[in-house]
């Protein structure tokens, strides 16, 4: 390469080749590393000018050139001849006589300021005018404080940013038990457990009967916080023990209904499954017990949803939003569902999609069929037919299902009112109709009725299927909500049958004896009760109230 292409190079602190201009050019091809660079300066006398950095002395110039010499022999190098310039793959510079002869010893065969391995092929040689150093320490020494500073600032925010999370949650959880606090403190004060009141009877005064009932008490066991609203219908797994309660999906991001498992050996809420876009209106467990669970949503859909592994295995859509369903007790591949348009259809587990039995509500009712009840065939008792009890907003009927698998109908005859739920007891054979107030009767009505009859497929002579009435309660003068009640026997008292309901106008559940009419239990809530549910647990009977925000269970003495 000529002279006149050669360059000046500058070489920084950390030994790497810095060219002065940007026409660089590294070539790979050869031993020797070739650097261009502009011109030198020409002063108009023709002669060639140093380029020497702004606002250096000439003093420390020359302490510069003092530097610029062979680490060996501490001579000056040259840009040519055998003491030239040249480089190993380390990036020490050196001068090339002196560095073969280092390399030449066979236990030499290192750098002399590295101790990097290199060999004699290994020397380049370098290109240049003149060197210049460039000290950077100070600035490596800043940018590597402000990188550490950096790091520090990040994990700083990182760590208050976990600190303010944490302080949320806490926060959320004394509001939790705050509430929790306030909602025990109310019921303590308000809990009654008296049989000194009584209600309005059918017959004649029920004072004398109910001084000889001795109230059982109903004990507040816990209660817990289900949702921030919109909970409305739970059913209890009585072989494993454990409730579910529908709710709104907890999860902002994945809207939509499920139900969150209680357990009722530990009365604390679980984990929280997803199965319906809209809201449930009915849920009931396999009496199997192989923990399937039976949903109804106005989705139009009804699912099969499998506690055991949170899934839905199975999913039938419907023409209508359906409001409630339940299962044949006796052949539980069969599931009923009641339909808003008064529809009743049957569907066999066995074909999916597919419905087995079809039949509309008596008189062509297209009112919605808010409550259905299965009982199952009772040999021996006064009514031992096997159907299905619908229940509509304007009526209800027994629908016996007969040997060839179709449904007759029975009517039945009922107080007029306007209906929003039934409940039926297996034990006693009895079944309790609720009535809103109507231009009939001004306040809510809880009617309690004996069946009988042995149905159409029976020779005996009182084969139809009807109804008498027992019992009458009487509530409160509101009722929007369409809240379900229970009818139940306690497994130690078959021959008691007890009567829960909820009422809207005082914010209350009450509990009555059936057998005498004796009002048992009173008991405050702070908000609407929605559903209740009777069921017993290792050897325990207890009484759950649903409200849309929490679950209470109370047990029984």
């Amino acid at each position: 390469m000529e002279e006149s292409n050669e360059r000046a190079l500058v070489i920084d602190s950390d030994n790497e080749t810095i060219p002065a201009s940007p026409q660089s050019i590294l070539s790979s091809d050869s031993d020797d590393v070739c650097v261009d660079y502009t011109e030198p300066a020409v002063d108009h006398c023709g002669n060639t000018e140093r380029n020497q950095a702004p606002g250096k002395t000439d003093a420390e110039s020359d302490s510069d050139s003092e530097n610029q010499g062979c680490p060996i022999c501490f001579e000056p190098w040259s840009n040519s001849g055998s003491h030239r310039i040249a480089s190993l793959n380390c990036g020490h510079l050196f001068g090339r006589s002196c560095i073969e002869k280092w390399l030449k010893g066979k236990a030499s065969e290192k750098c002399p300021q590295c101790n990097m391995p290199a060999r004699r092929k290994d020397i380049r040689n370098i290109y240049c005018k003149a060197l210049r150093v460039i000290d950077t320490t100070e600035k490596d020494r800043a940018l590597k404080e402000l990188e550490e500073e950096r790091r520090k600032r990040s994990m700083a925010e990182e760590e208050h940013m976990r600190t303010k999370i944490q302080f949320e949650q806490a926060r959320a959880e004394l509001e939790r038990l705050k509430e929790q606090v306030k909602q025990a403190s109310f019921l303590q004060q308000h809990m009654v457990a008296t049989s000194s009141e009584t209600t309005t009877l059918a017959g004649p005064s029920s004072t004398n009967a109910k001084r000889g009932n001795a109230a059982r008490p109903l004990i507040l066991q816990k209660t817990i916080q289900i949702s921030q609203s919109k909970a409305r219908v739970m059913a209890f797994d009585k072989t494993h023990a454990m409730m579910t309660v529908s709710k709104p999906s907890p999860n902002q991001l994945f809207p939509g209904y499920g139900v969150v498992k209680v357990s009722s050996l530990e009365s604390r809420s679980s984990e929280y499954v997803s199965i319906h876009q809209n809201v449930i209106r009915d849920l009931r467990f396999n009496p199997k017990g192989d923990r399937l669970l039976l949903s109804a949503s106005i989705d139009k859909f009804v699912k099969l949803t499998s506690m055991t592994s949170n899934t839905v295995v199975q999913s039938y859509n419907c023409p209508s939003a359906v409001w409630s369903c339940c299962w044949n007790d006796f052949d539980t591949n069969y599931i009923n569902v009641g339909l808003q348009n008064g529809q009743c259809l049957v569907y066999d587990t066995r074909k999916t999609g597919e419905v087995f039995k079809s039949f509309q509500a008596i008189g062509g009712s297209t009112c919605p069929i808010v409550t259905m009840a299965y009982a199952p065939k009772s040999p021996g008792s006064e009514f031992s037919a096997e159907g299905l009890f619908v229940c509509t907003l304007n009526g209800s009927a027994f629908w016996e299902l007969c040997k060839d698998s179709h449904f007759v109908a029975h009517p039945l005859s009922l107080s007029p009112g306007s209906f929003s739920g039934l409940a039926f007891d297996e034990v006693s054979r009895s079944f309790m109709v609720s009535c809103r107030p109507s231009k009939f009767h001004s306040t809510t009505k809880h009617l309690v009725y004996k069946m009988s009859g042995h149905g159409v497929d029976s020779s005996a002579q009182n084969s139809l299927c009807t109804c008498v009435q027992t019992r009458q309660f009487a509530g409160g003068n509101c009722s929007k909500l369409l809240s379900r009640a229970a009818l139940f026997s306690l497994p130690n008292e078959a021959d008691r049958l007890y009567a829960a309901v909820g009422d809207e106008a005082s914010c209350s559940a009450y509990v009555w004896d059936c057998s005498t009419g004796a009002q048992l239990h009173k008991m405050p809530s702070a908000d609407i009760v929605l559903d209740i549910t009777a069921f017993s647990s290792q050897g325990q009977n207890f009484l759950s109230t649903l409200t849309e925000k929490r679950l209470s269970v109370y047990r029984w003495e």
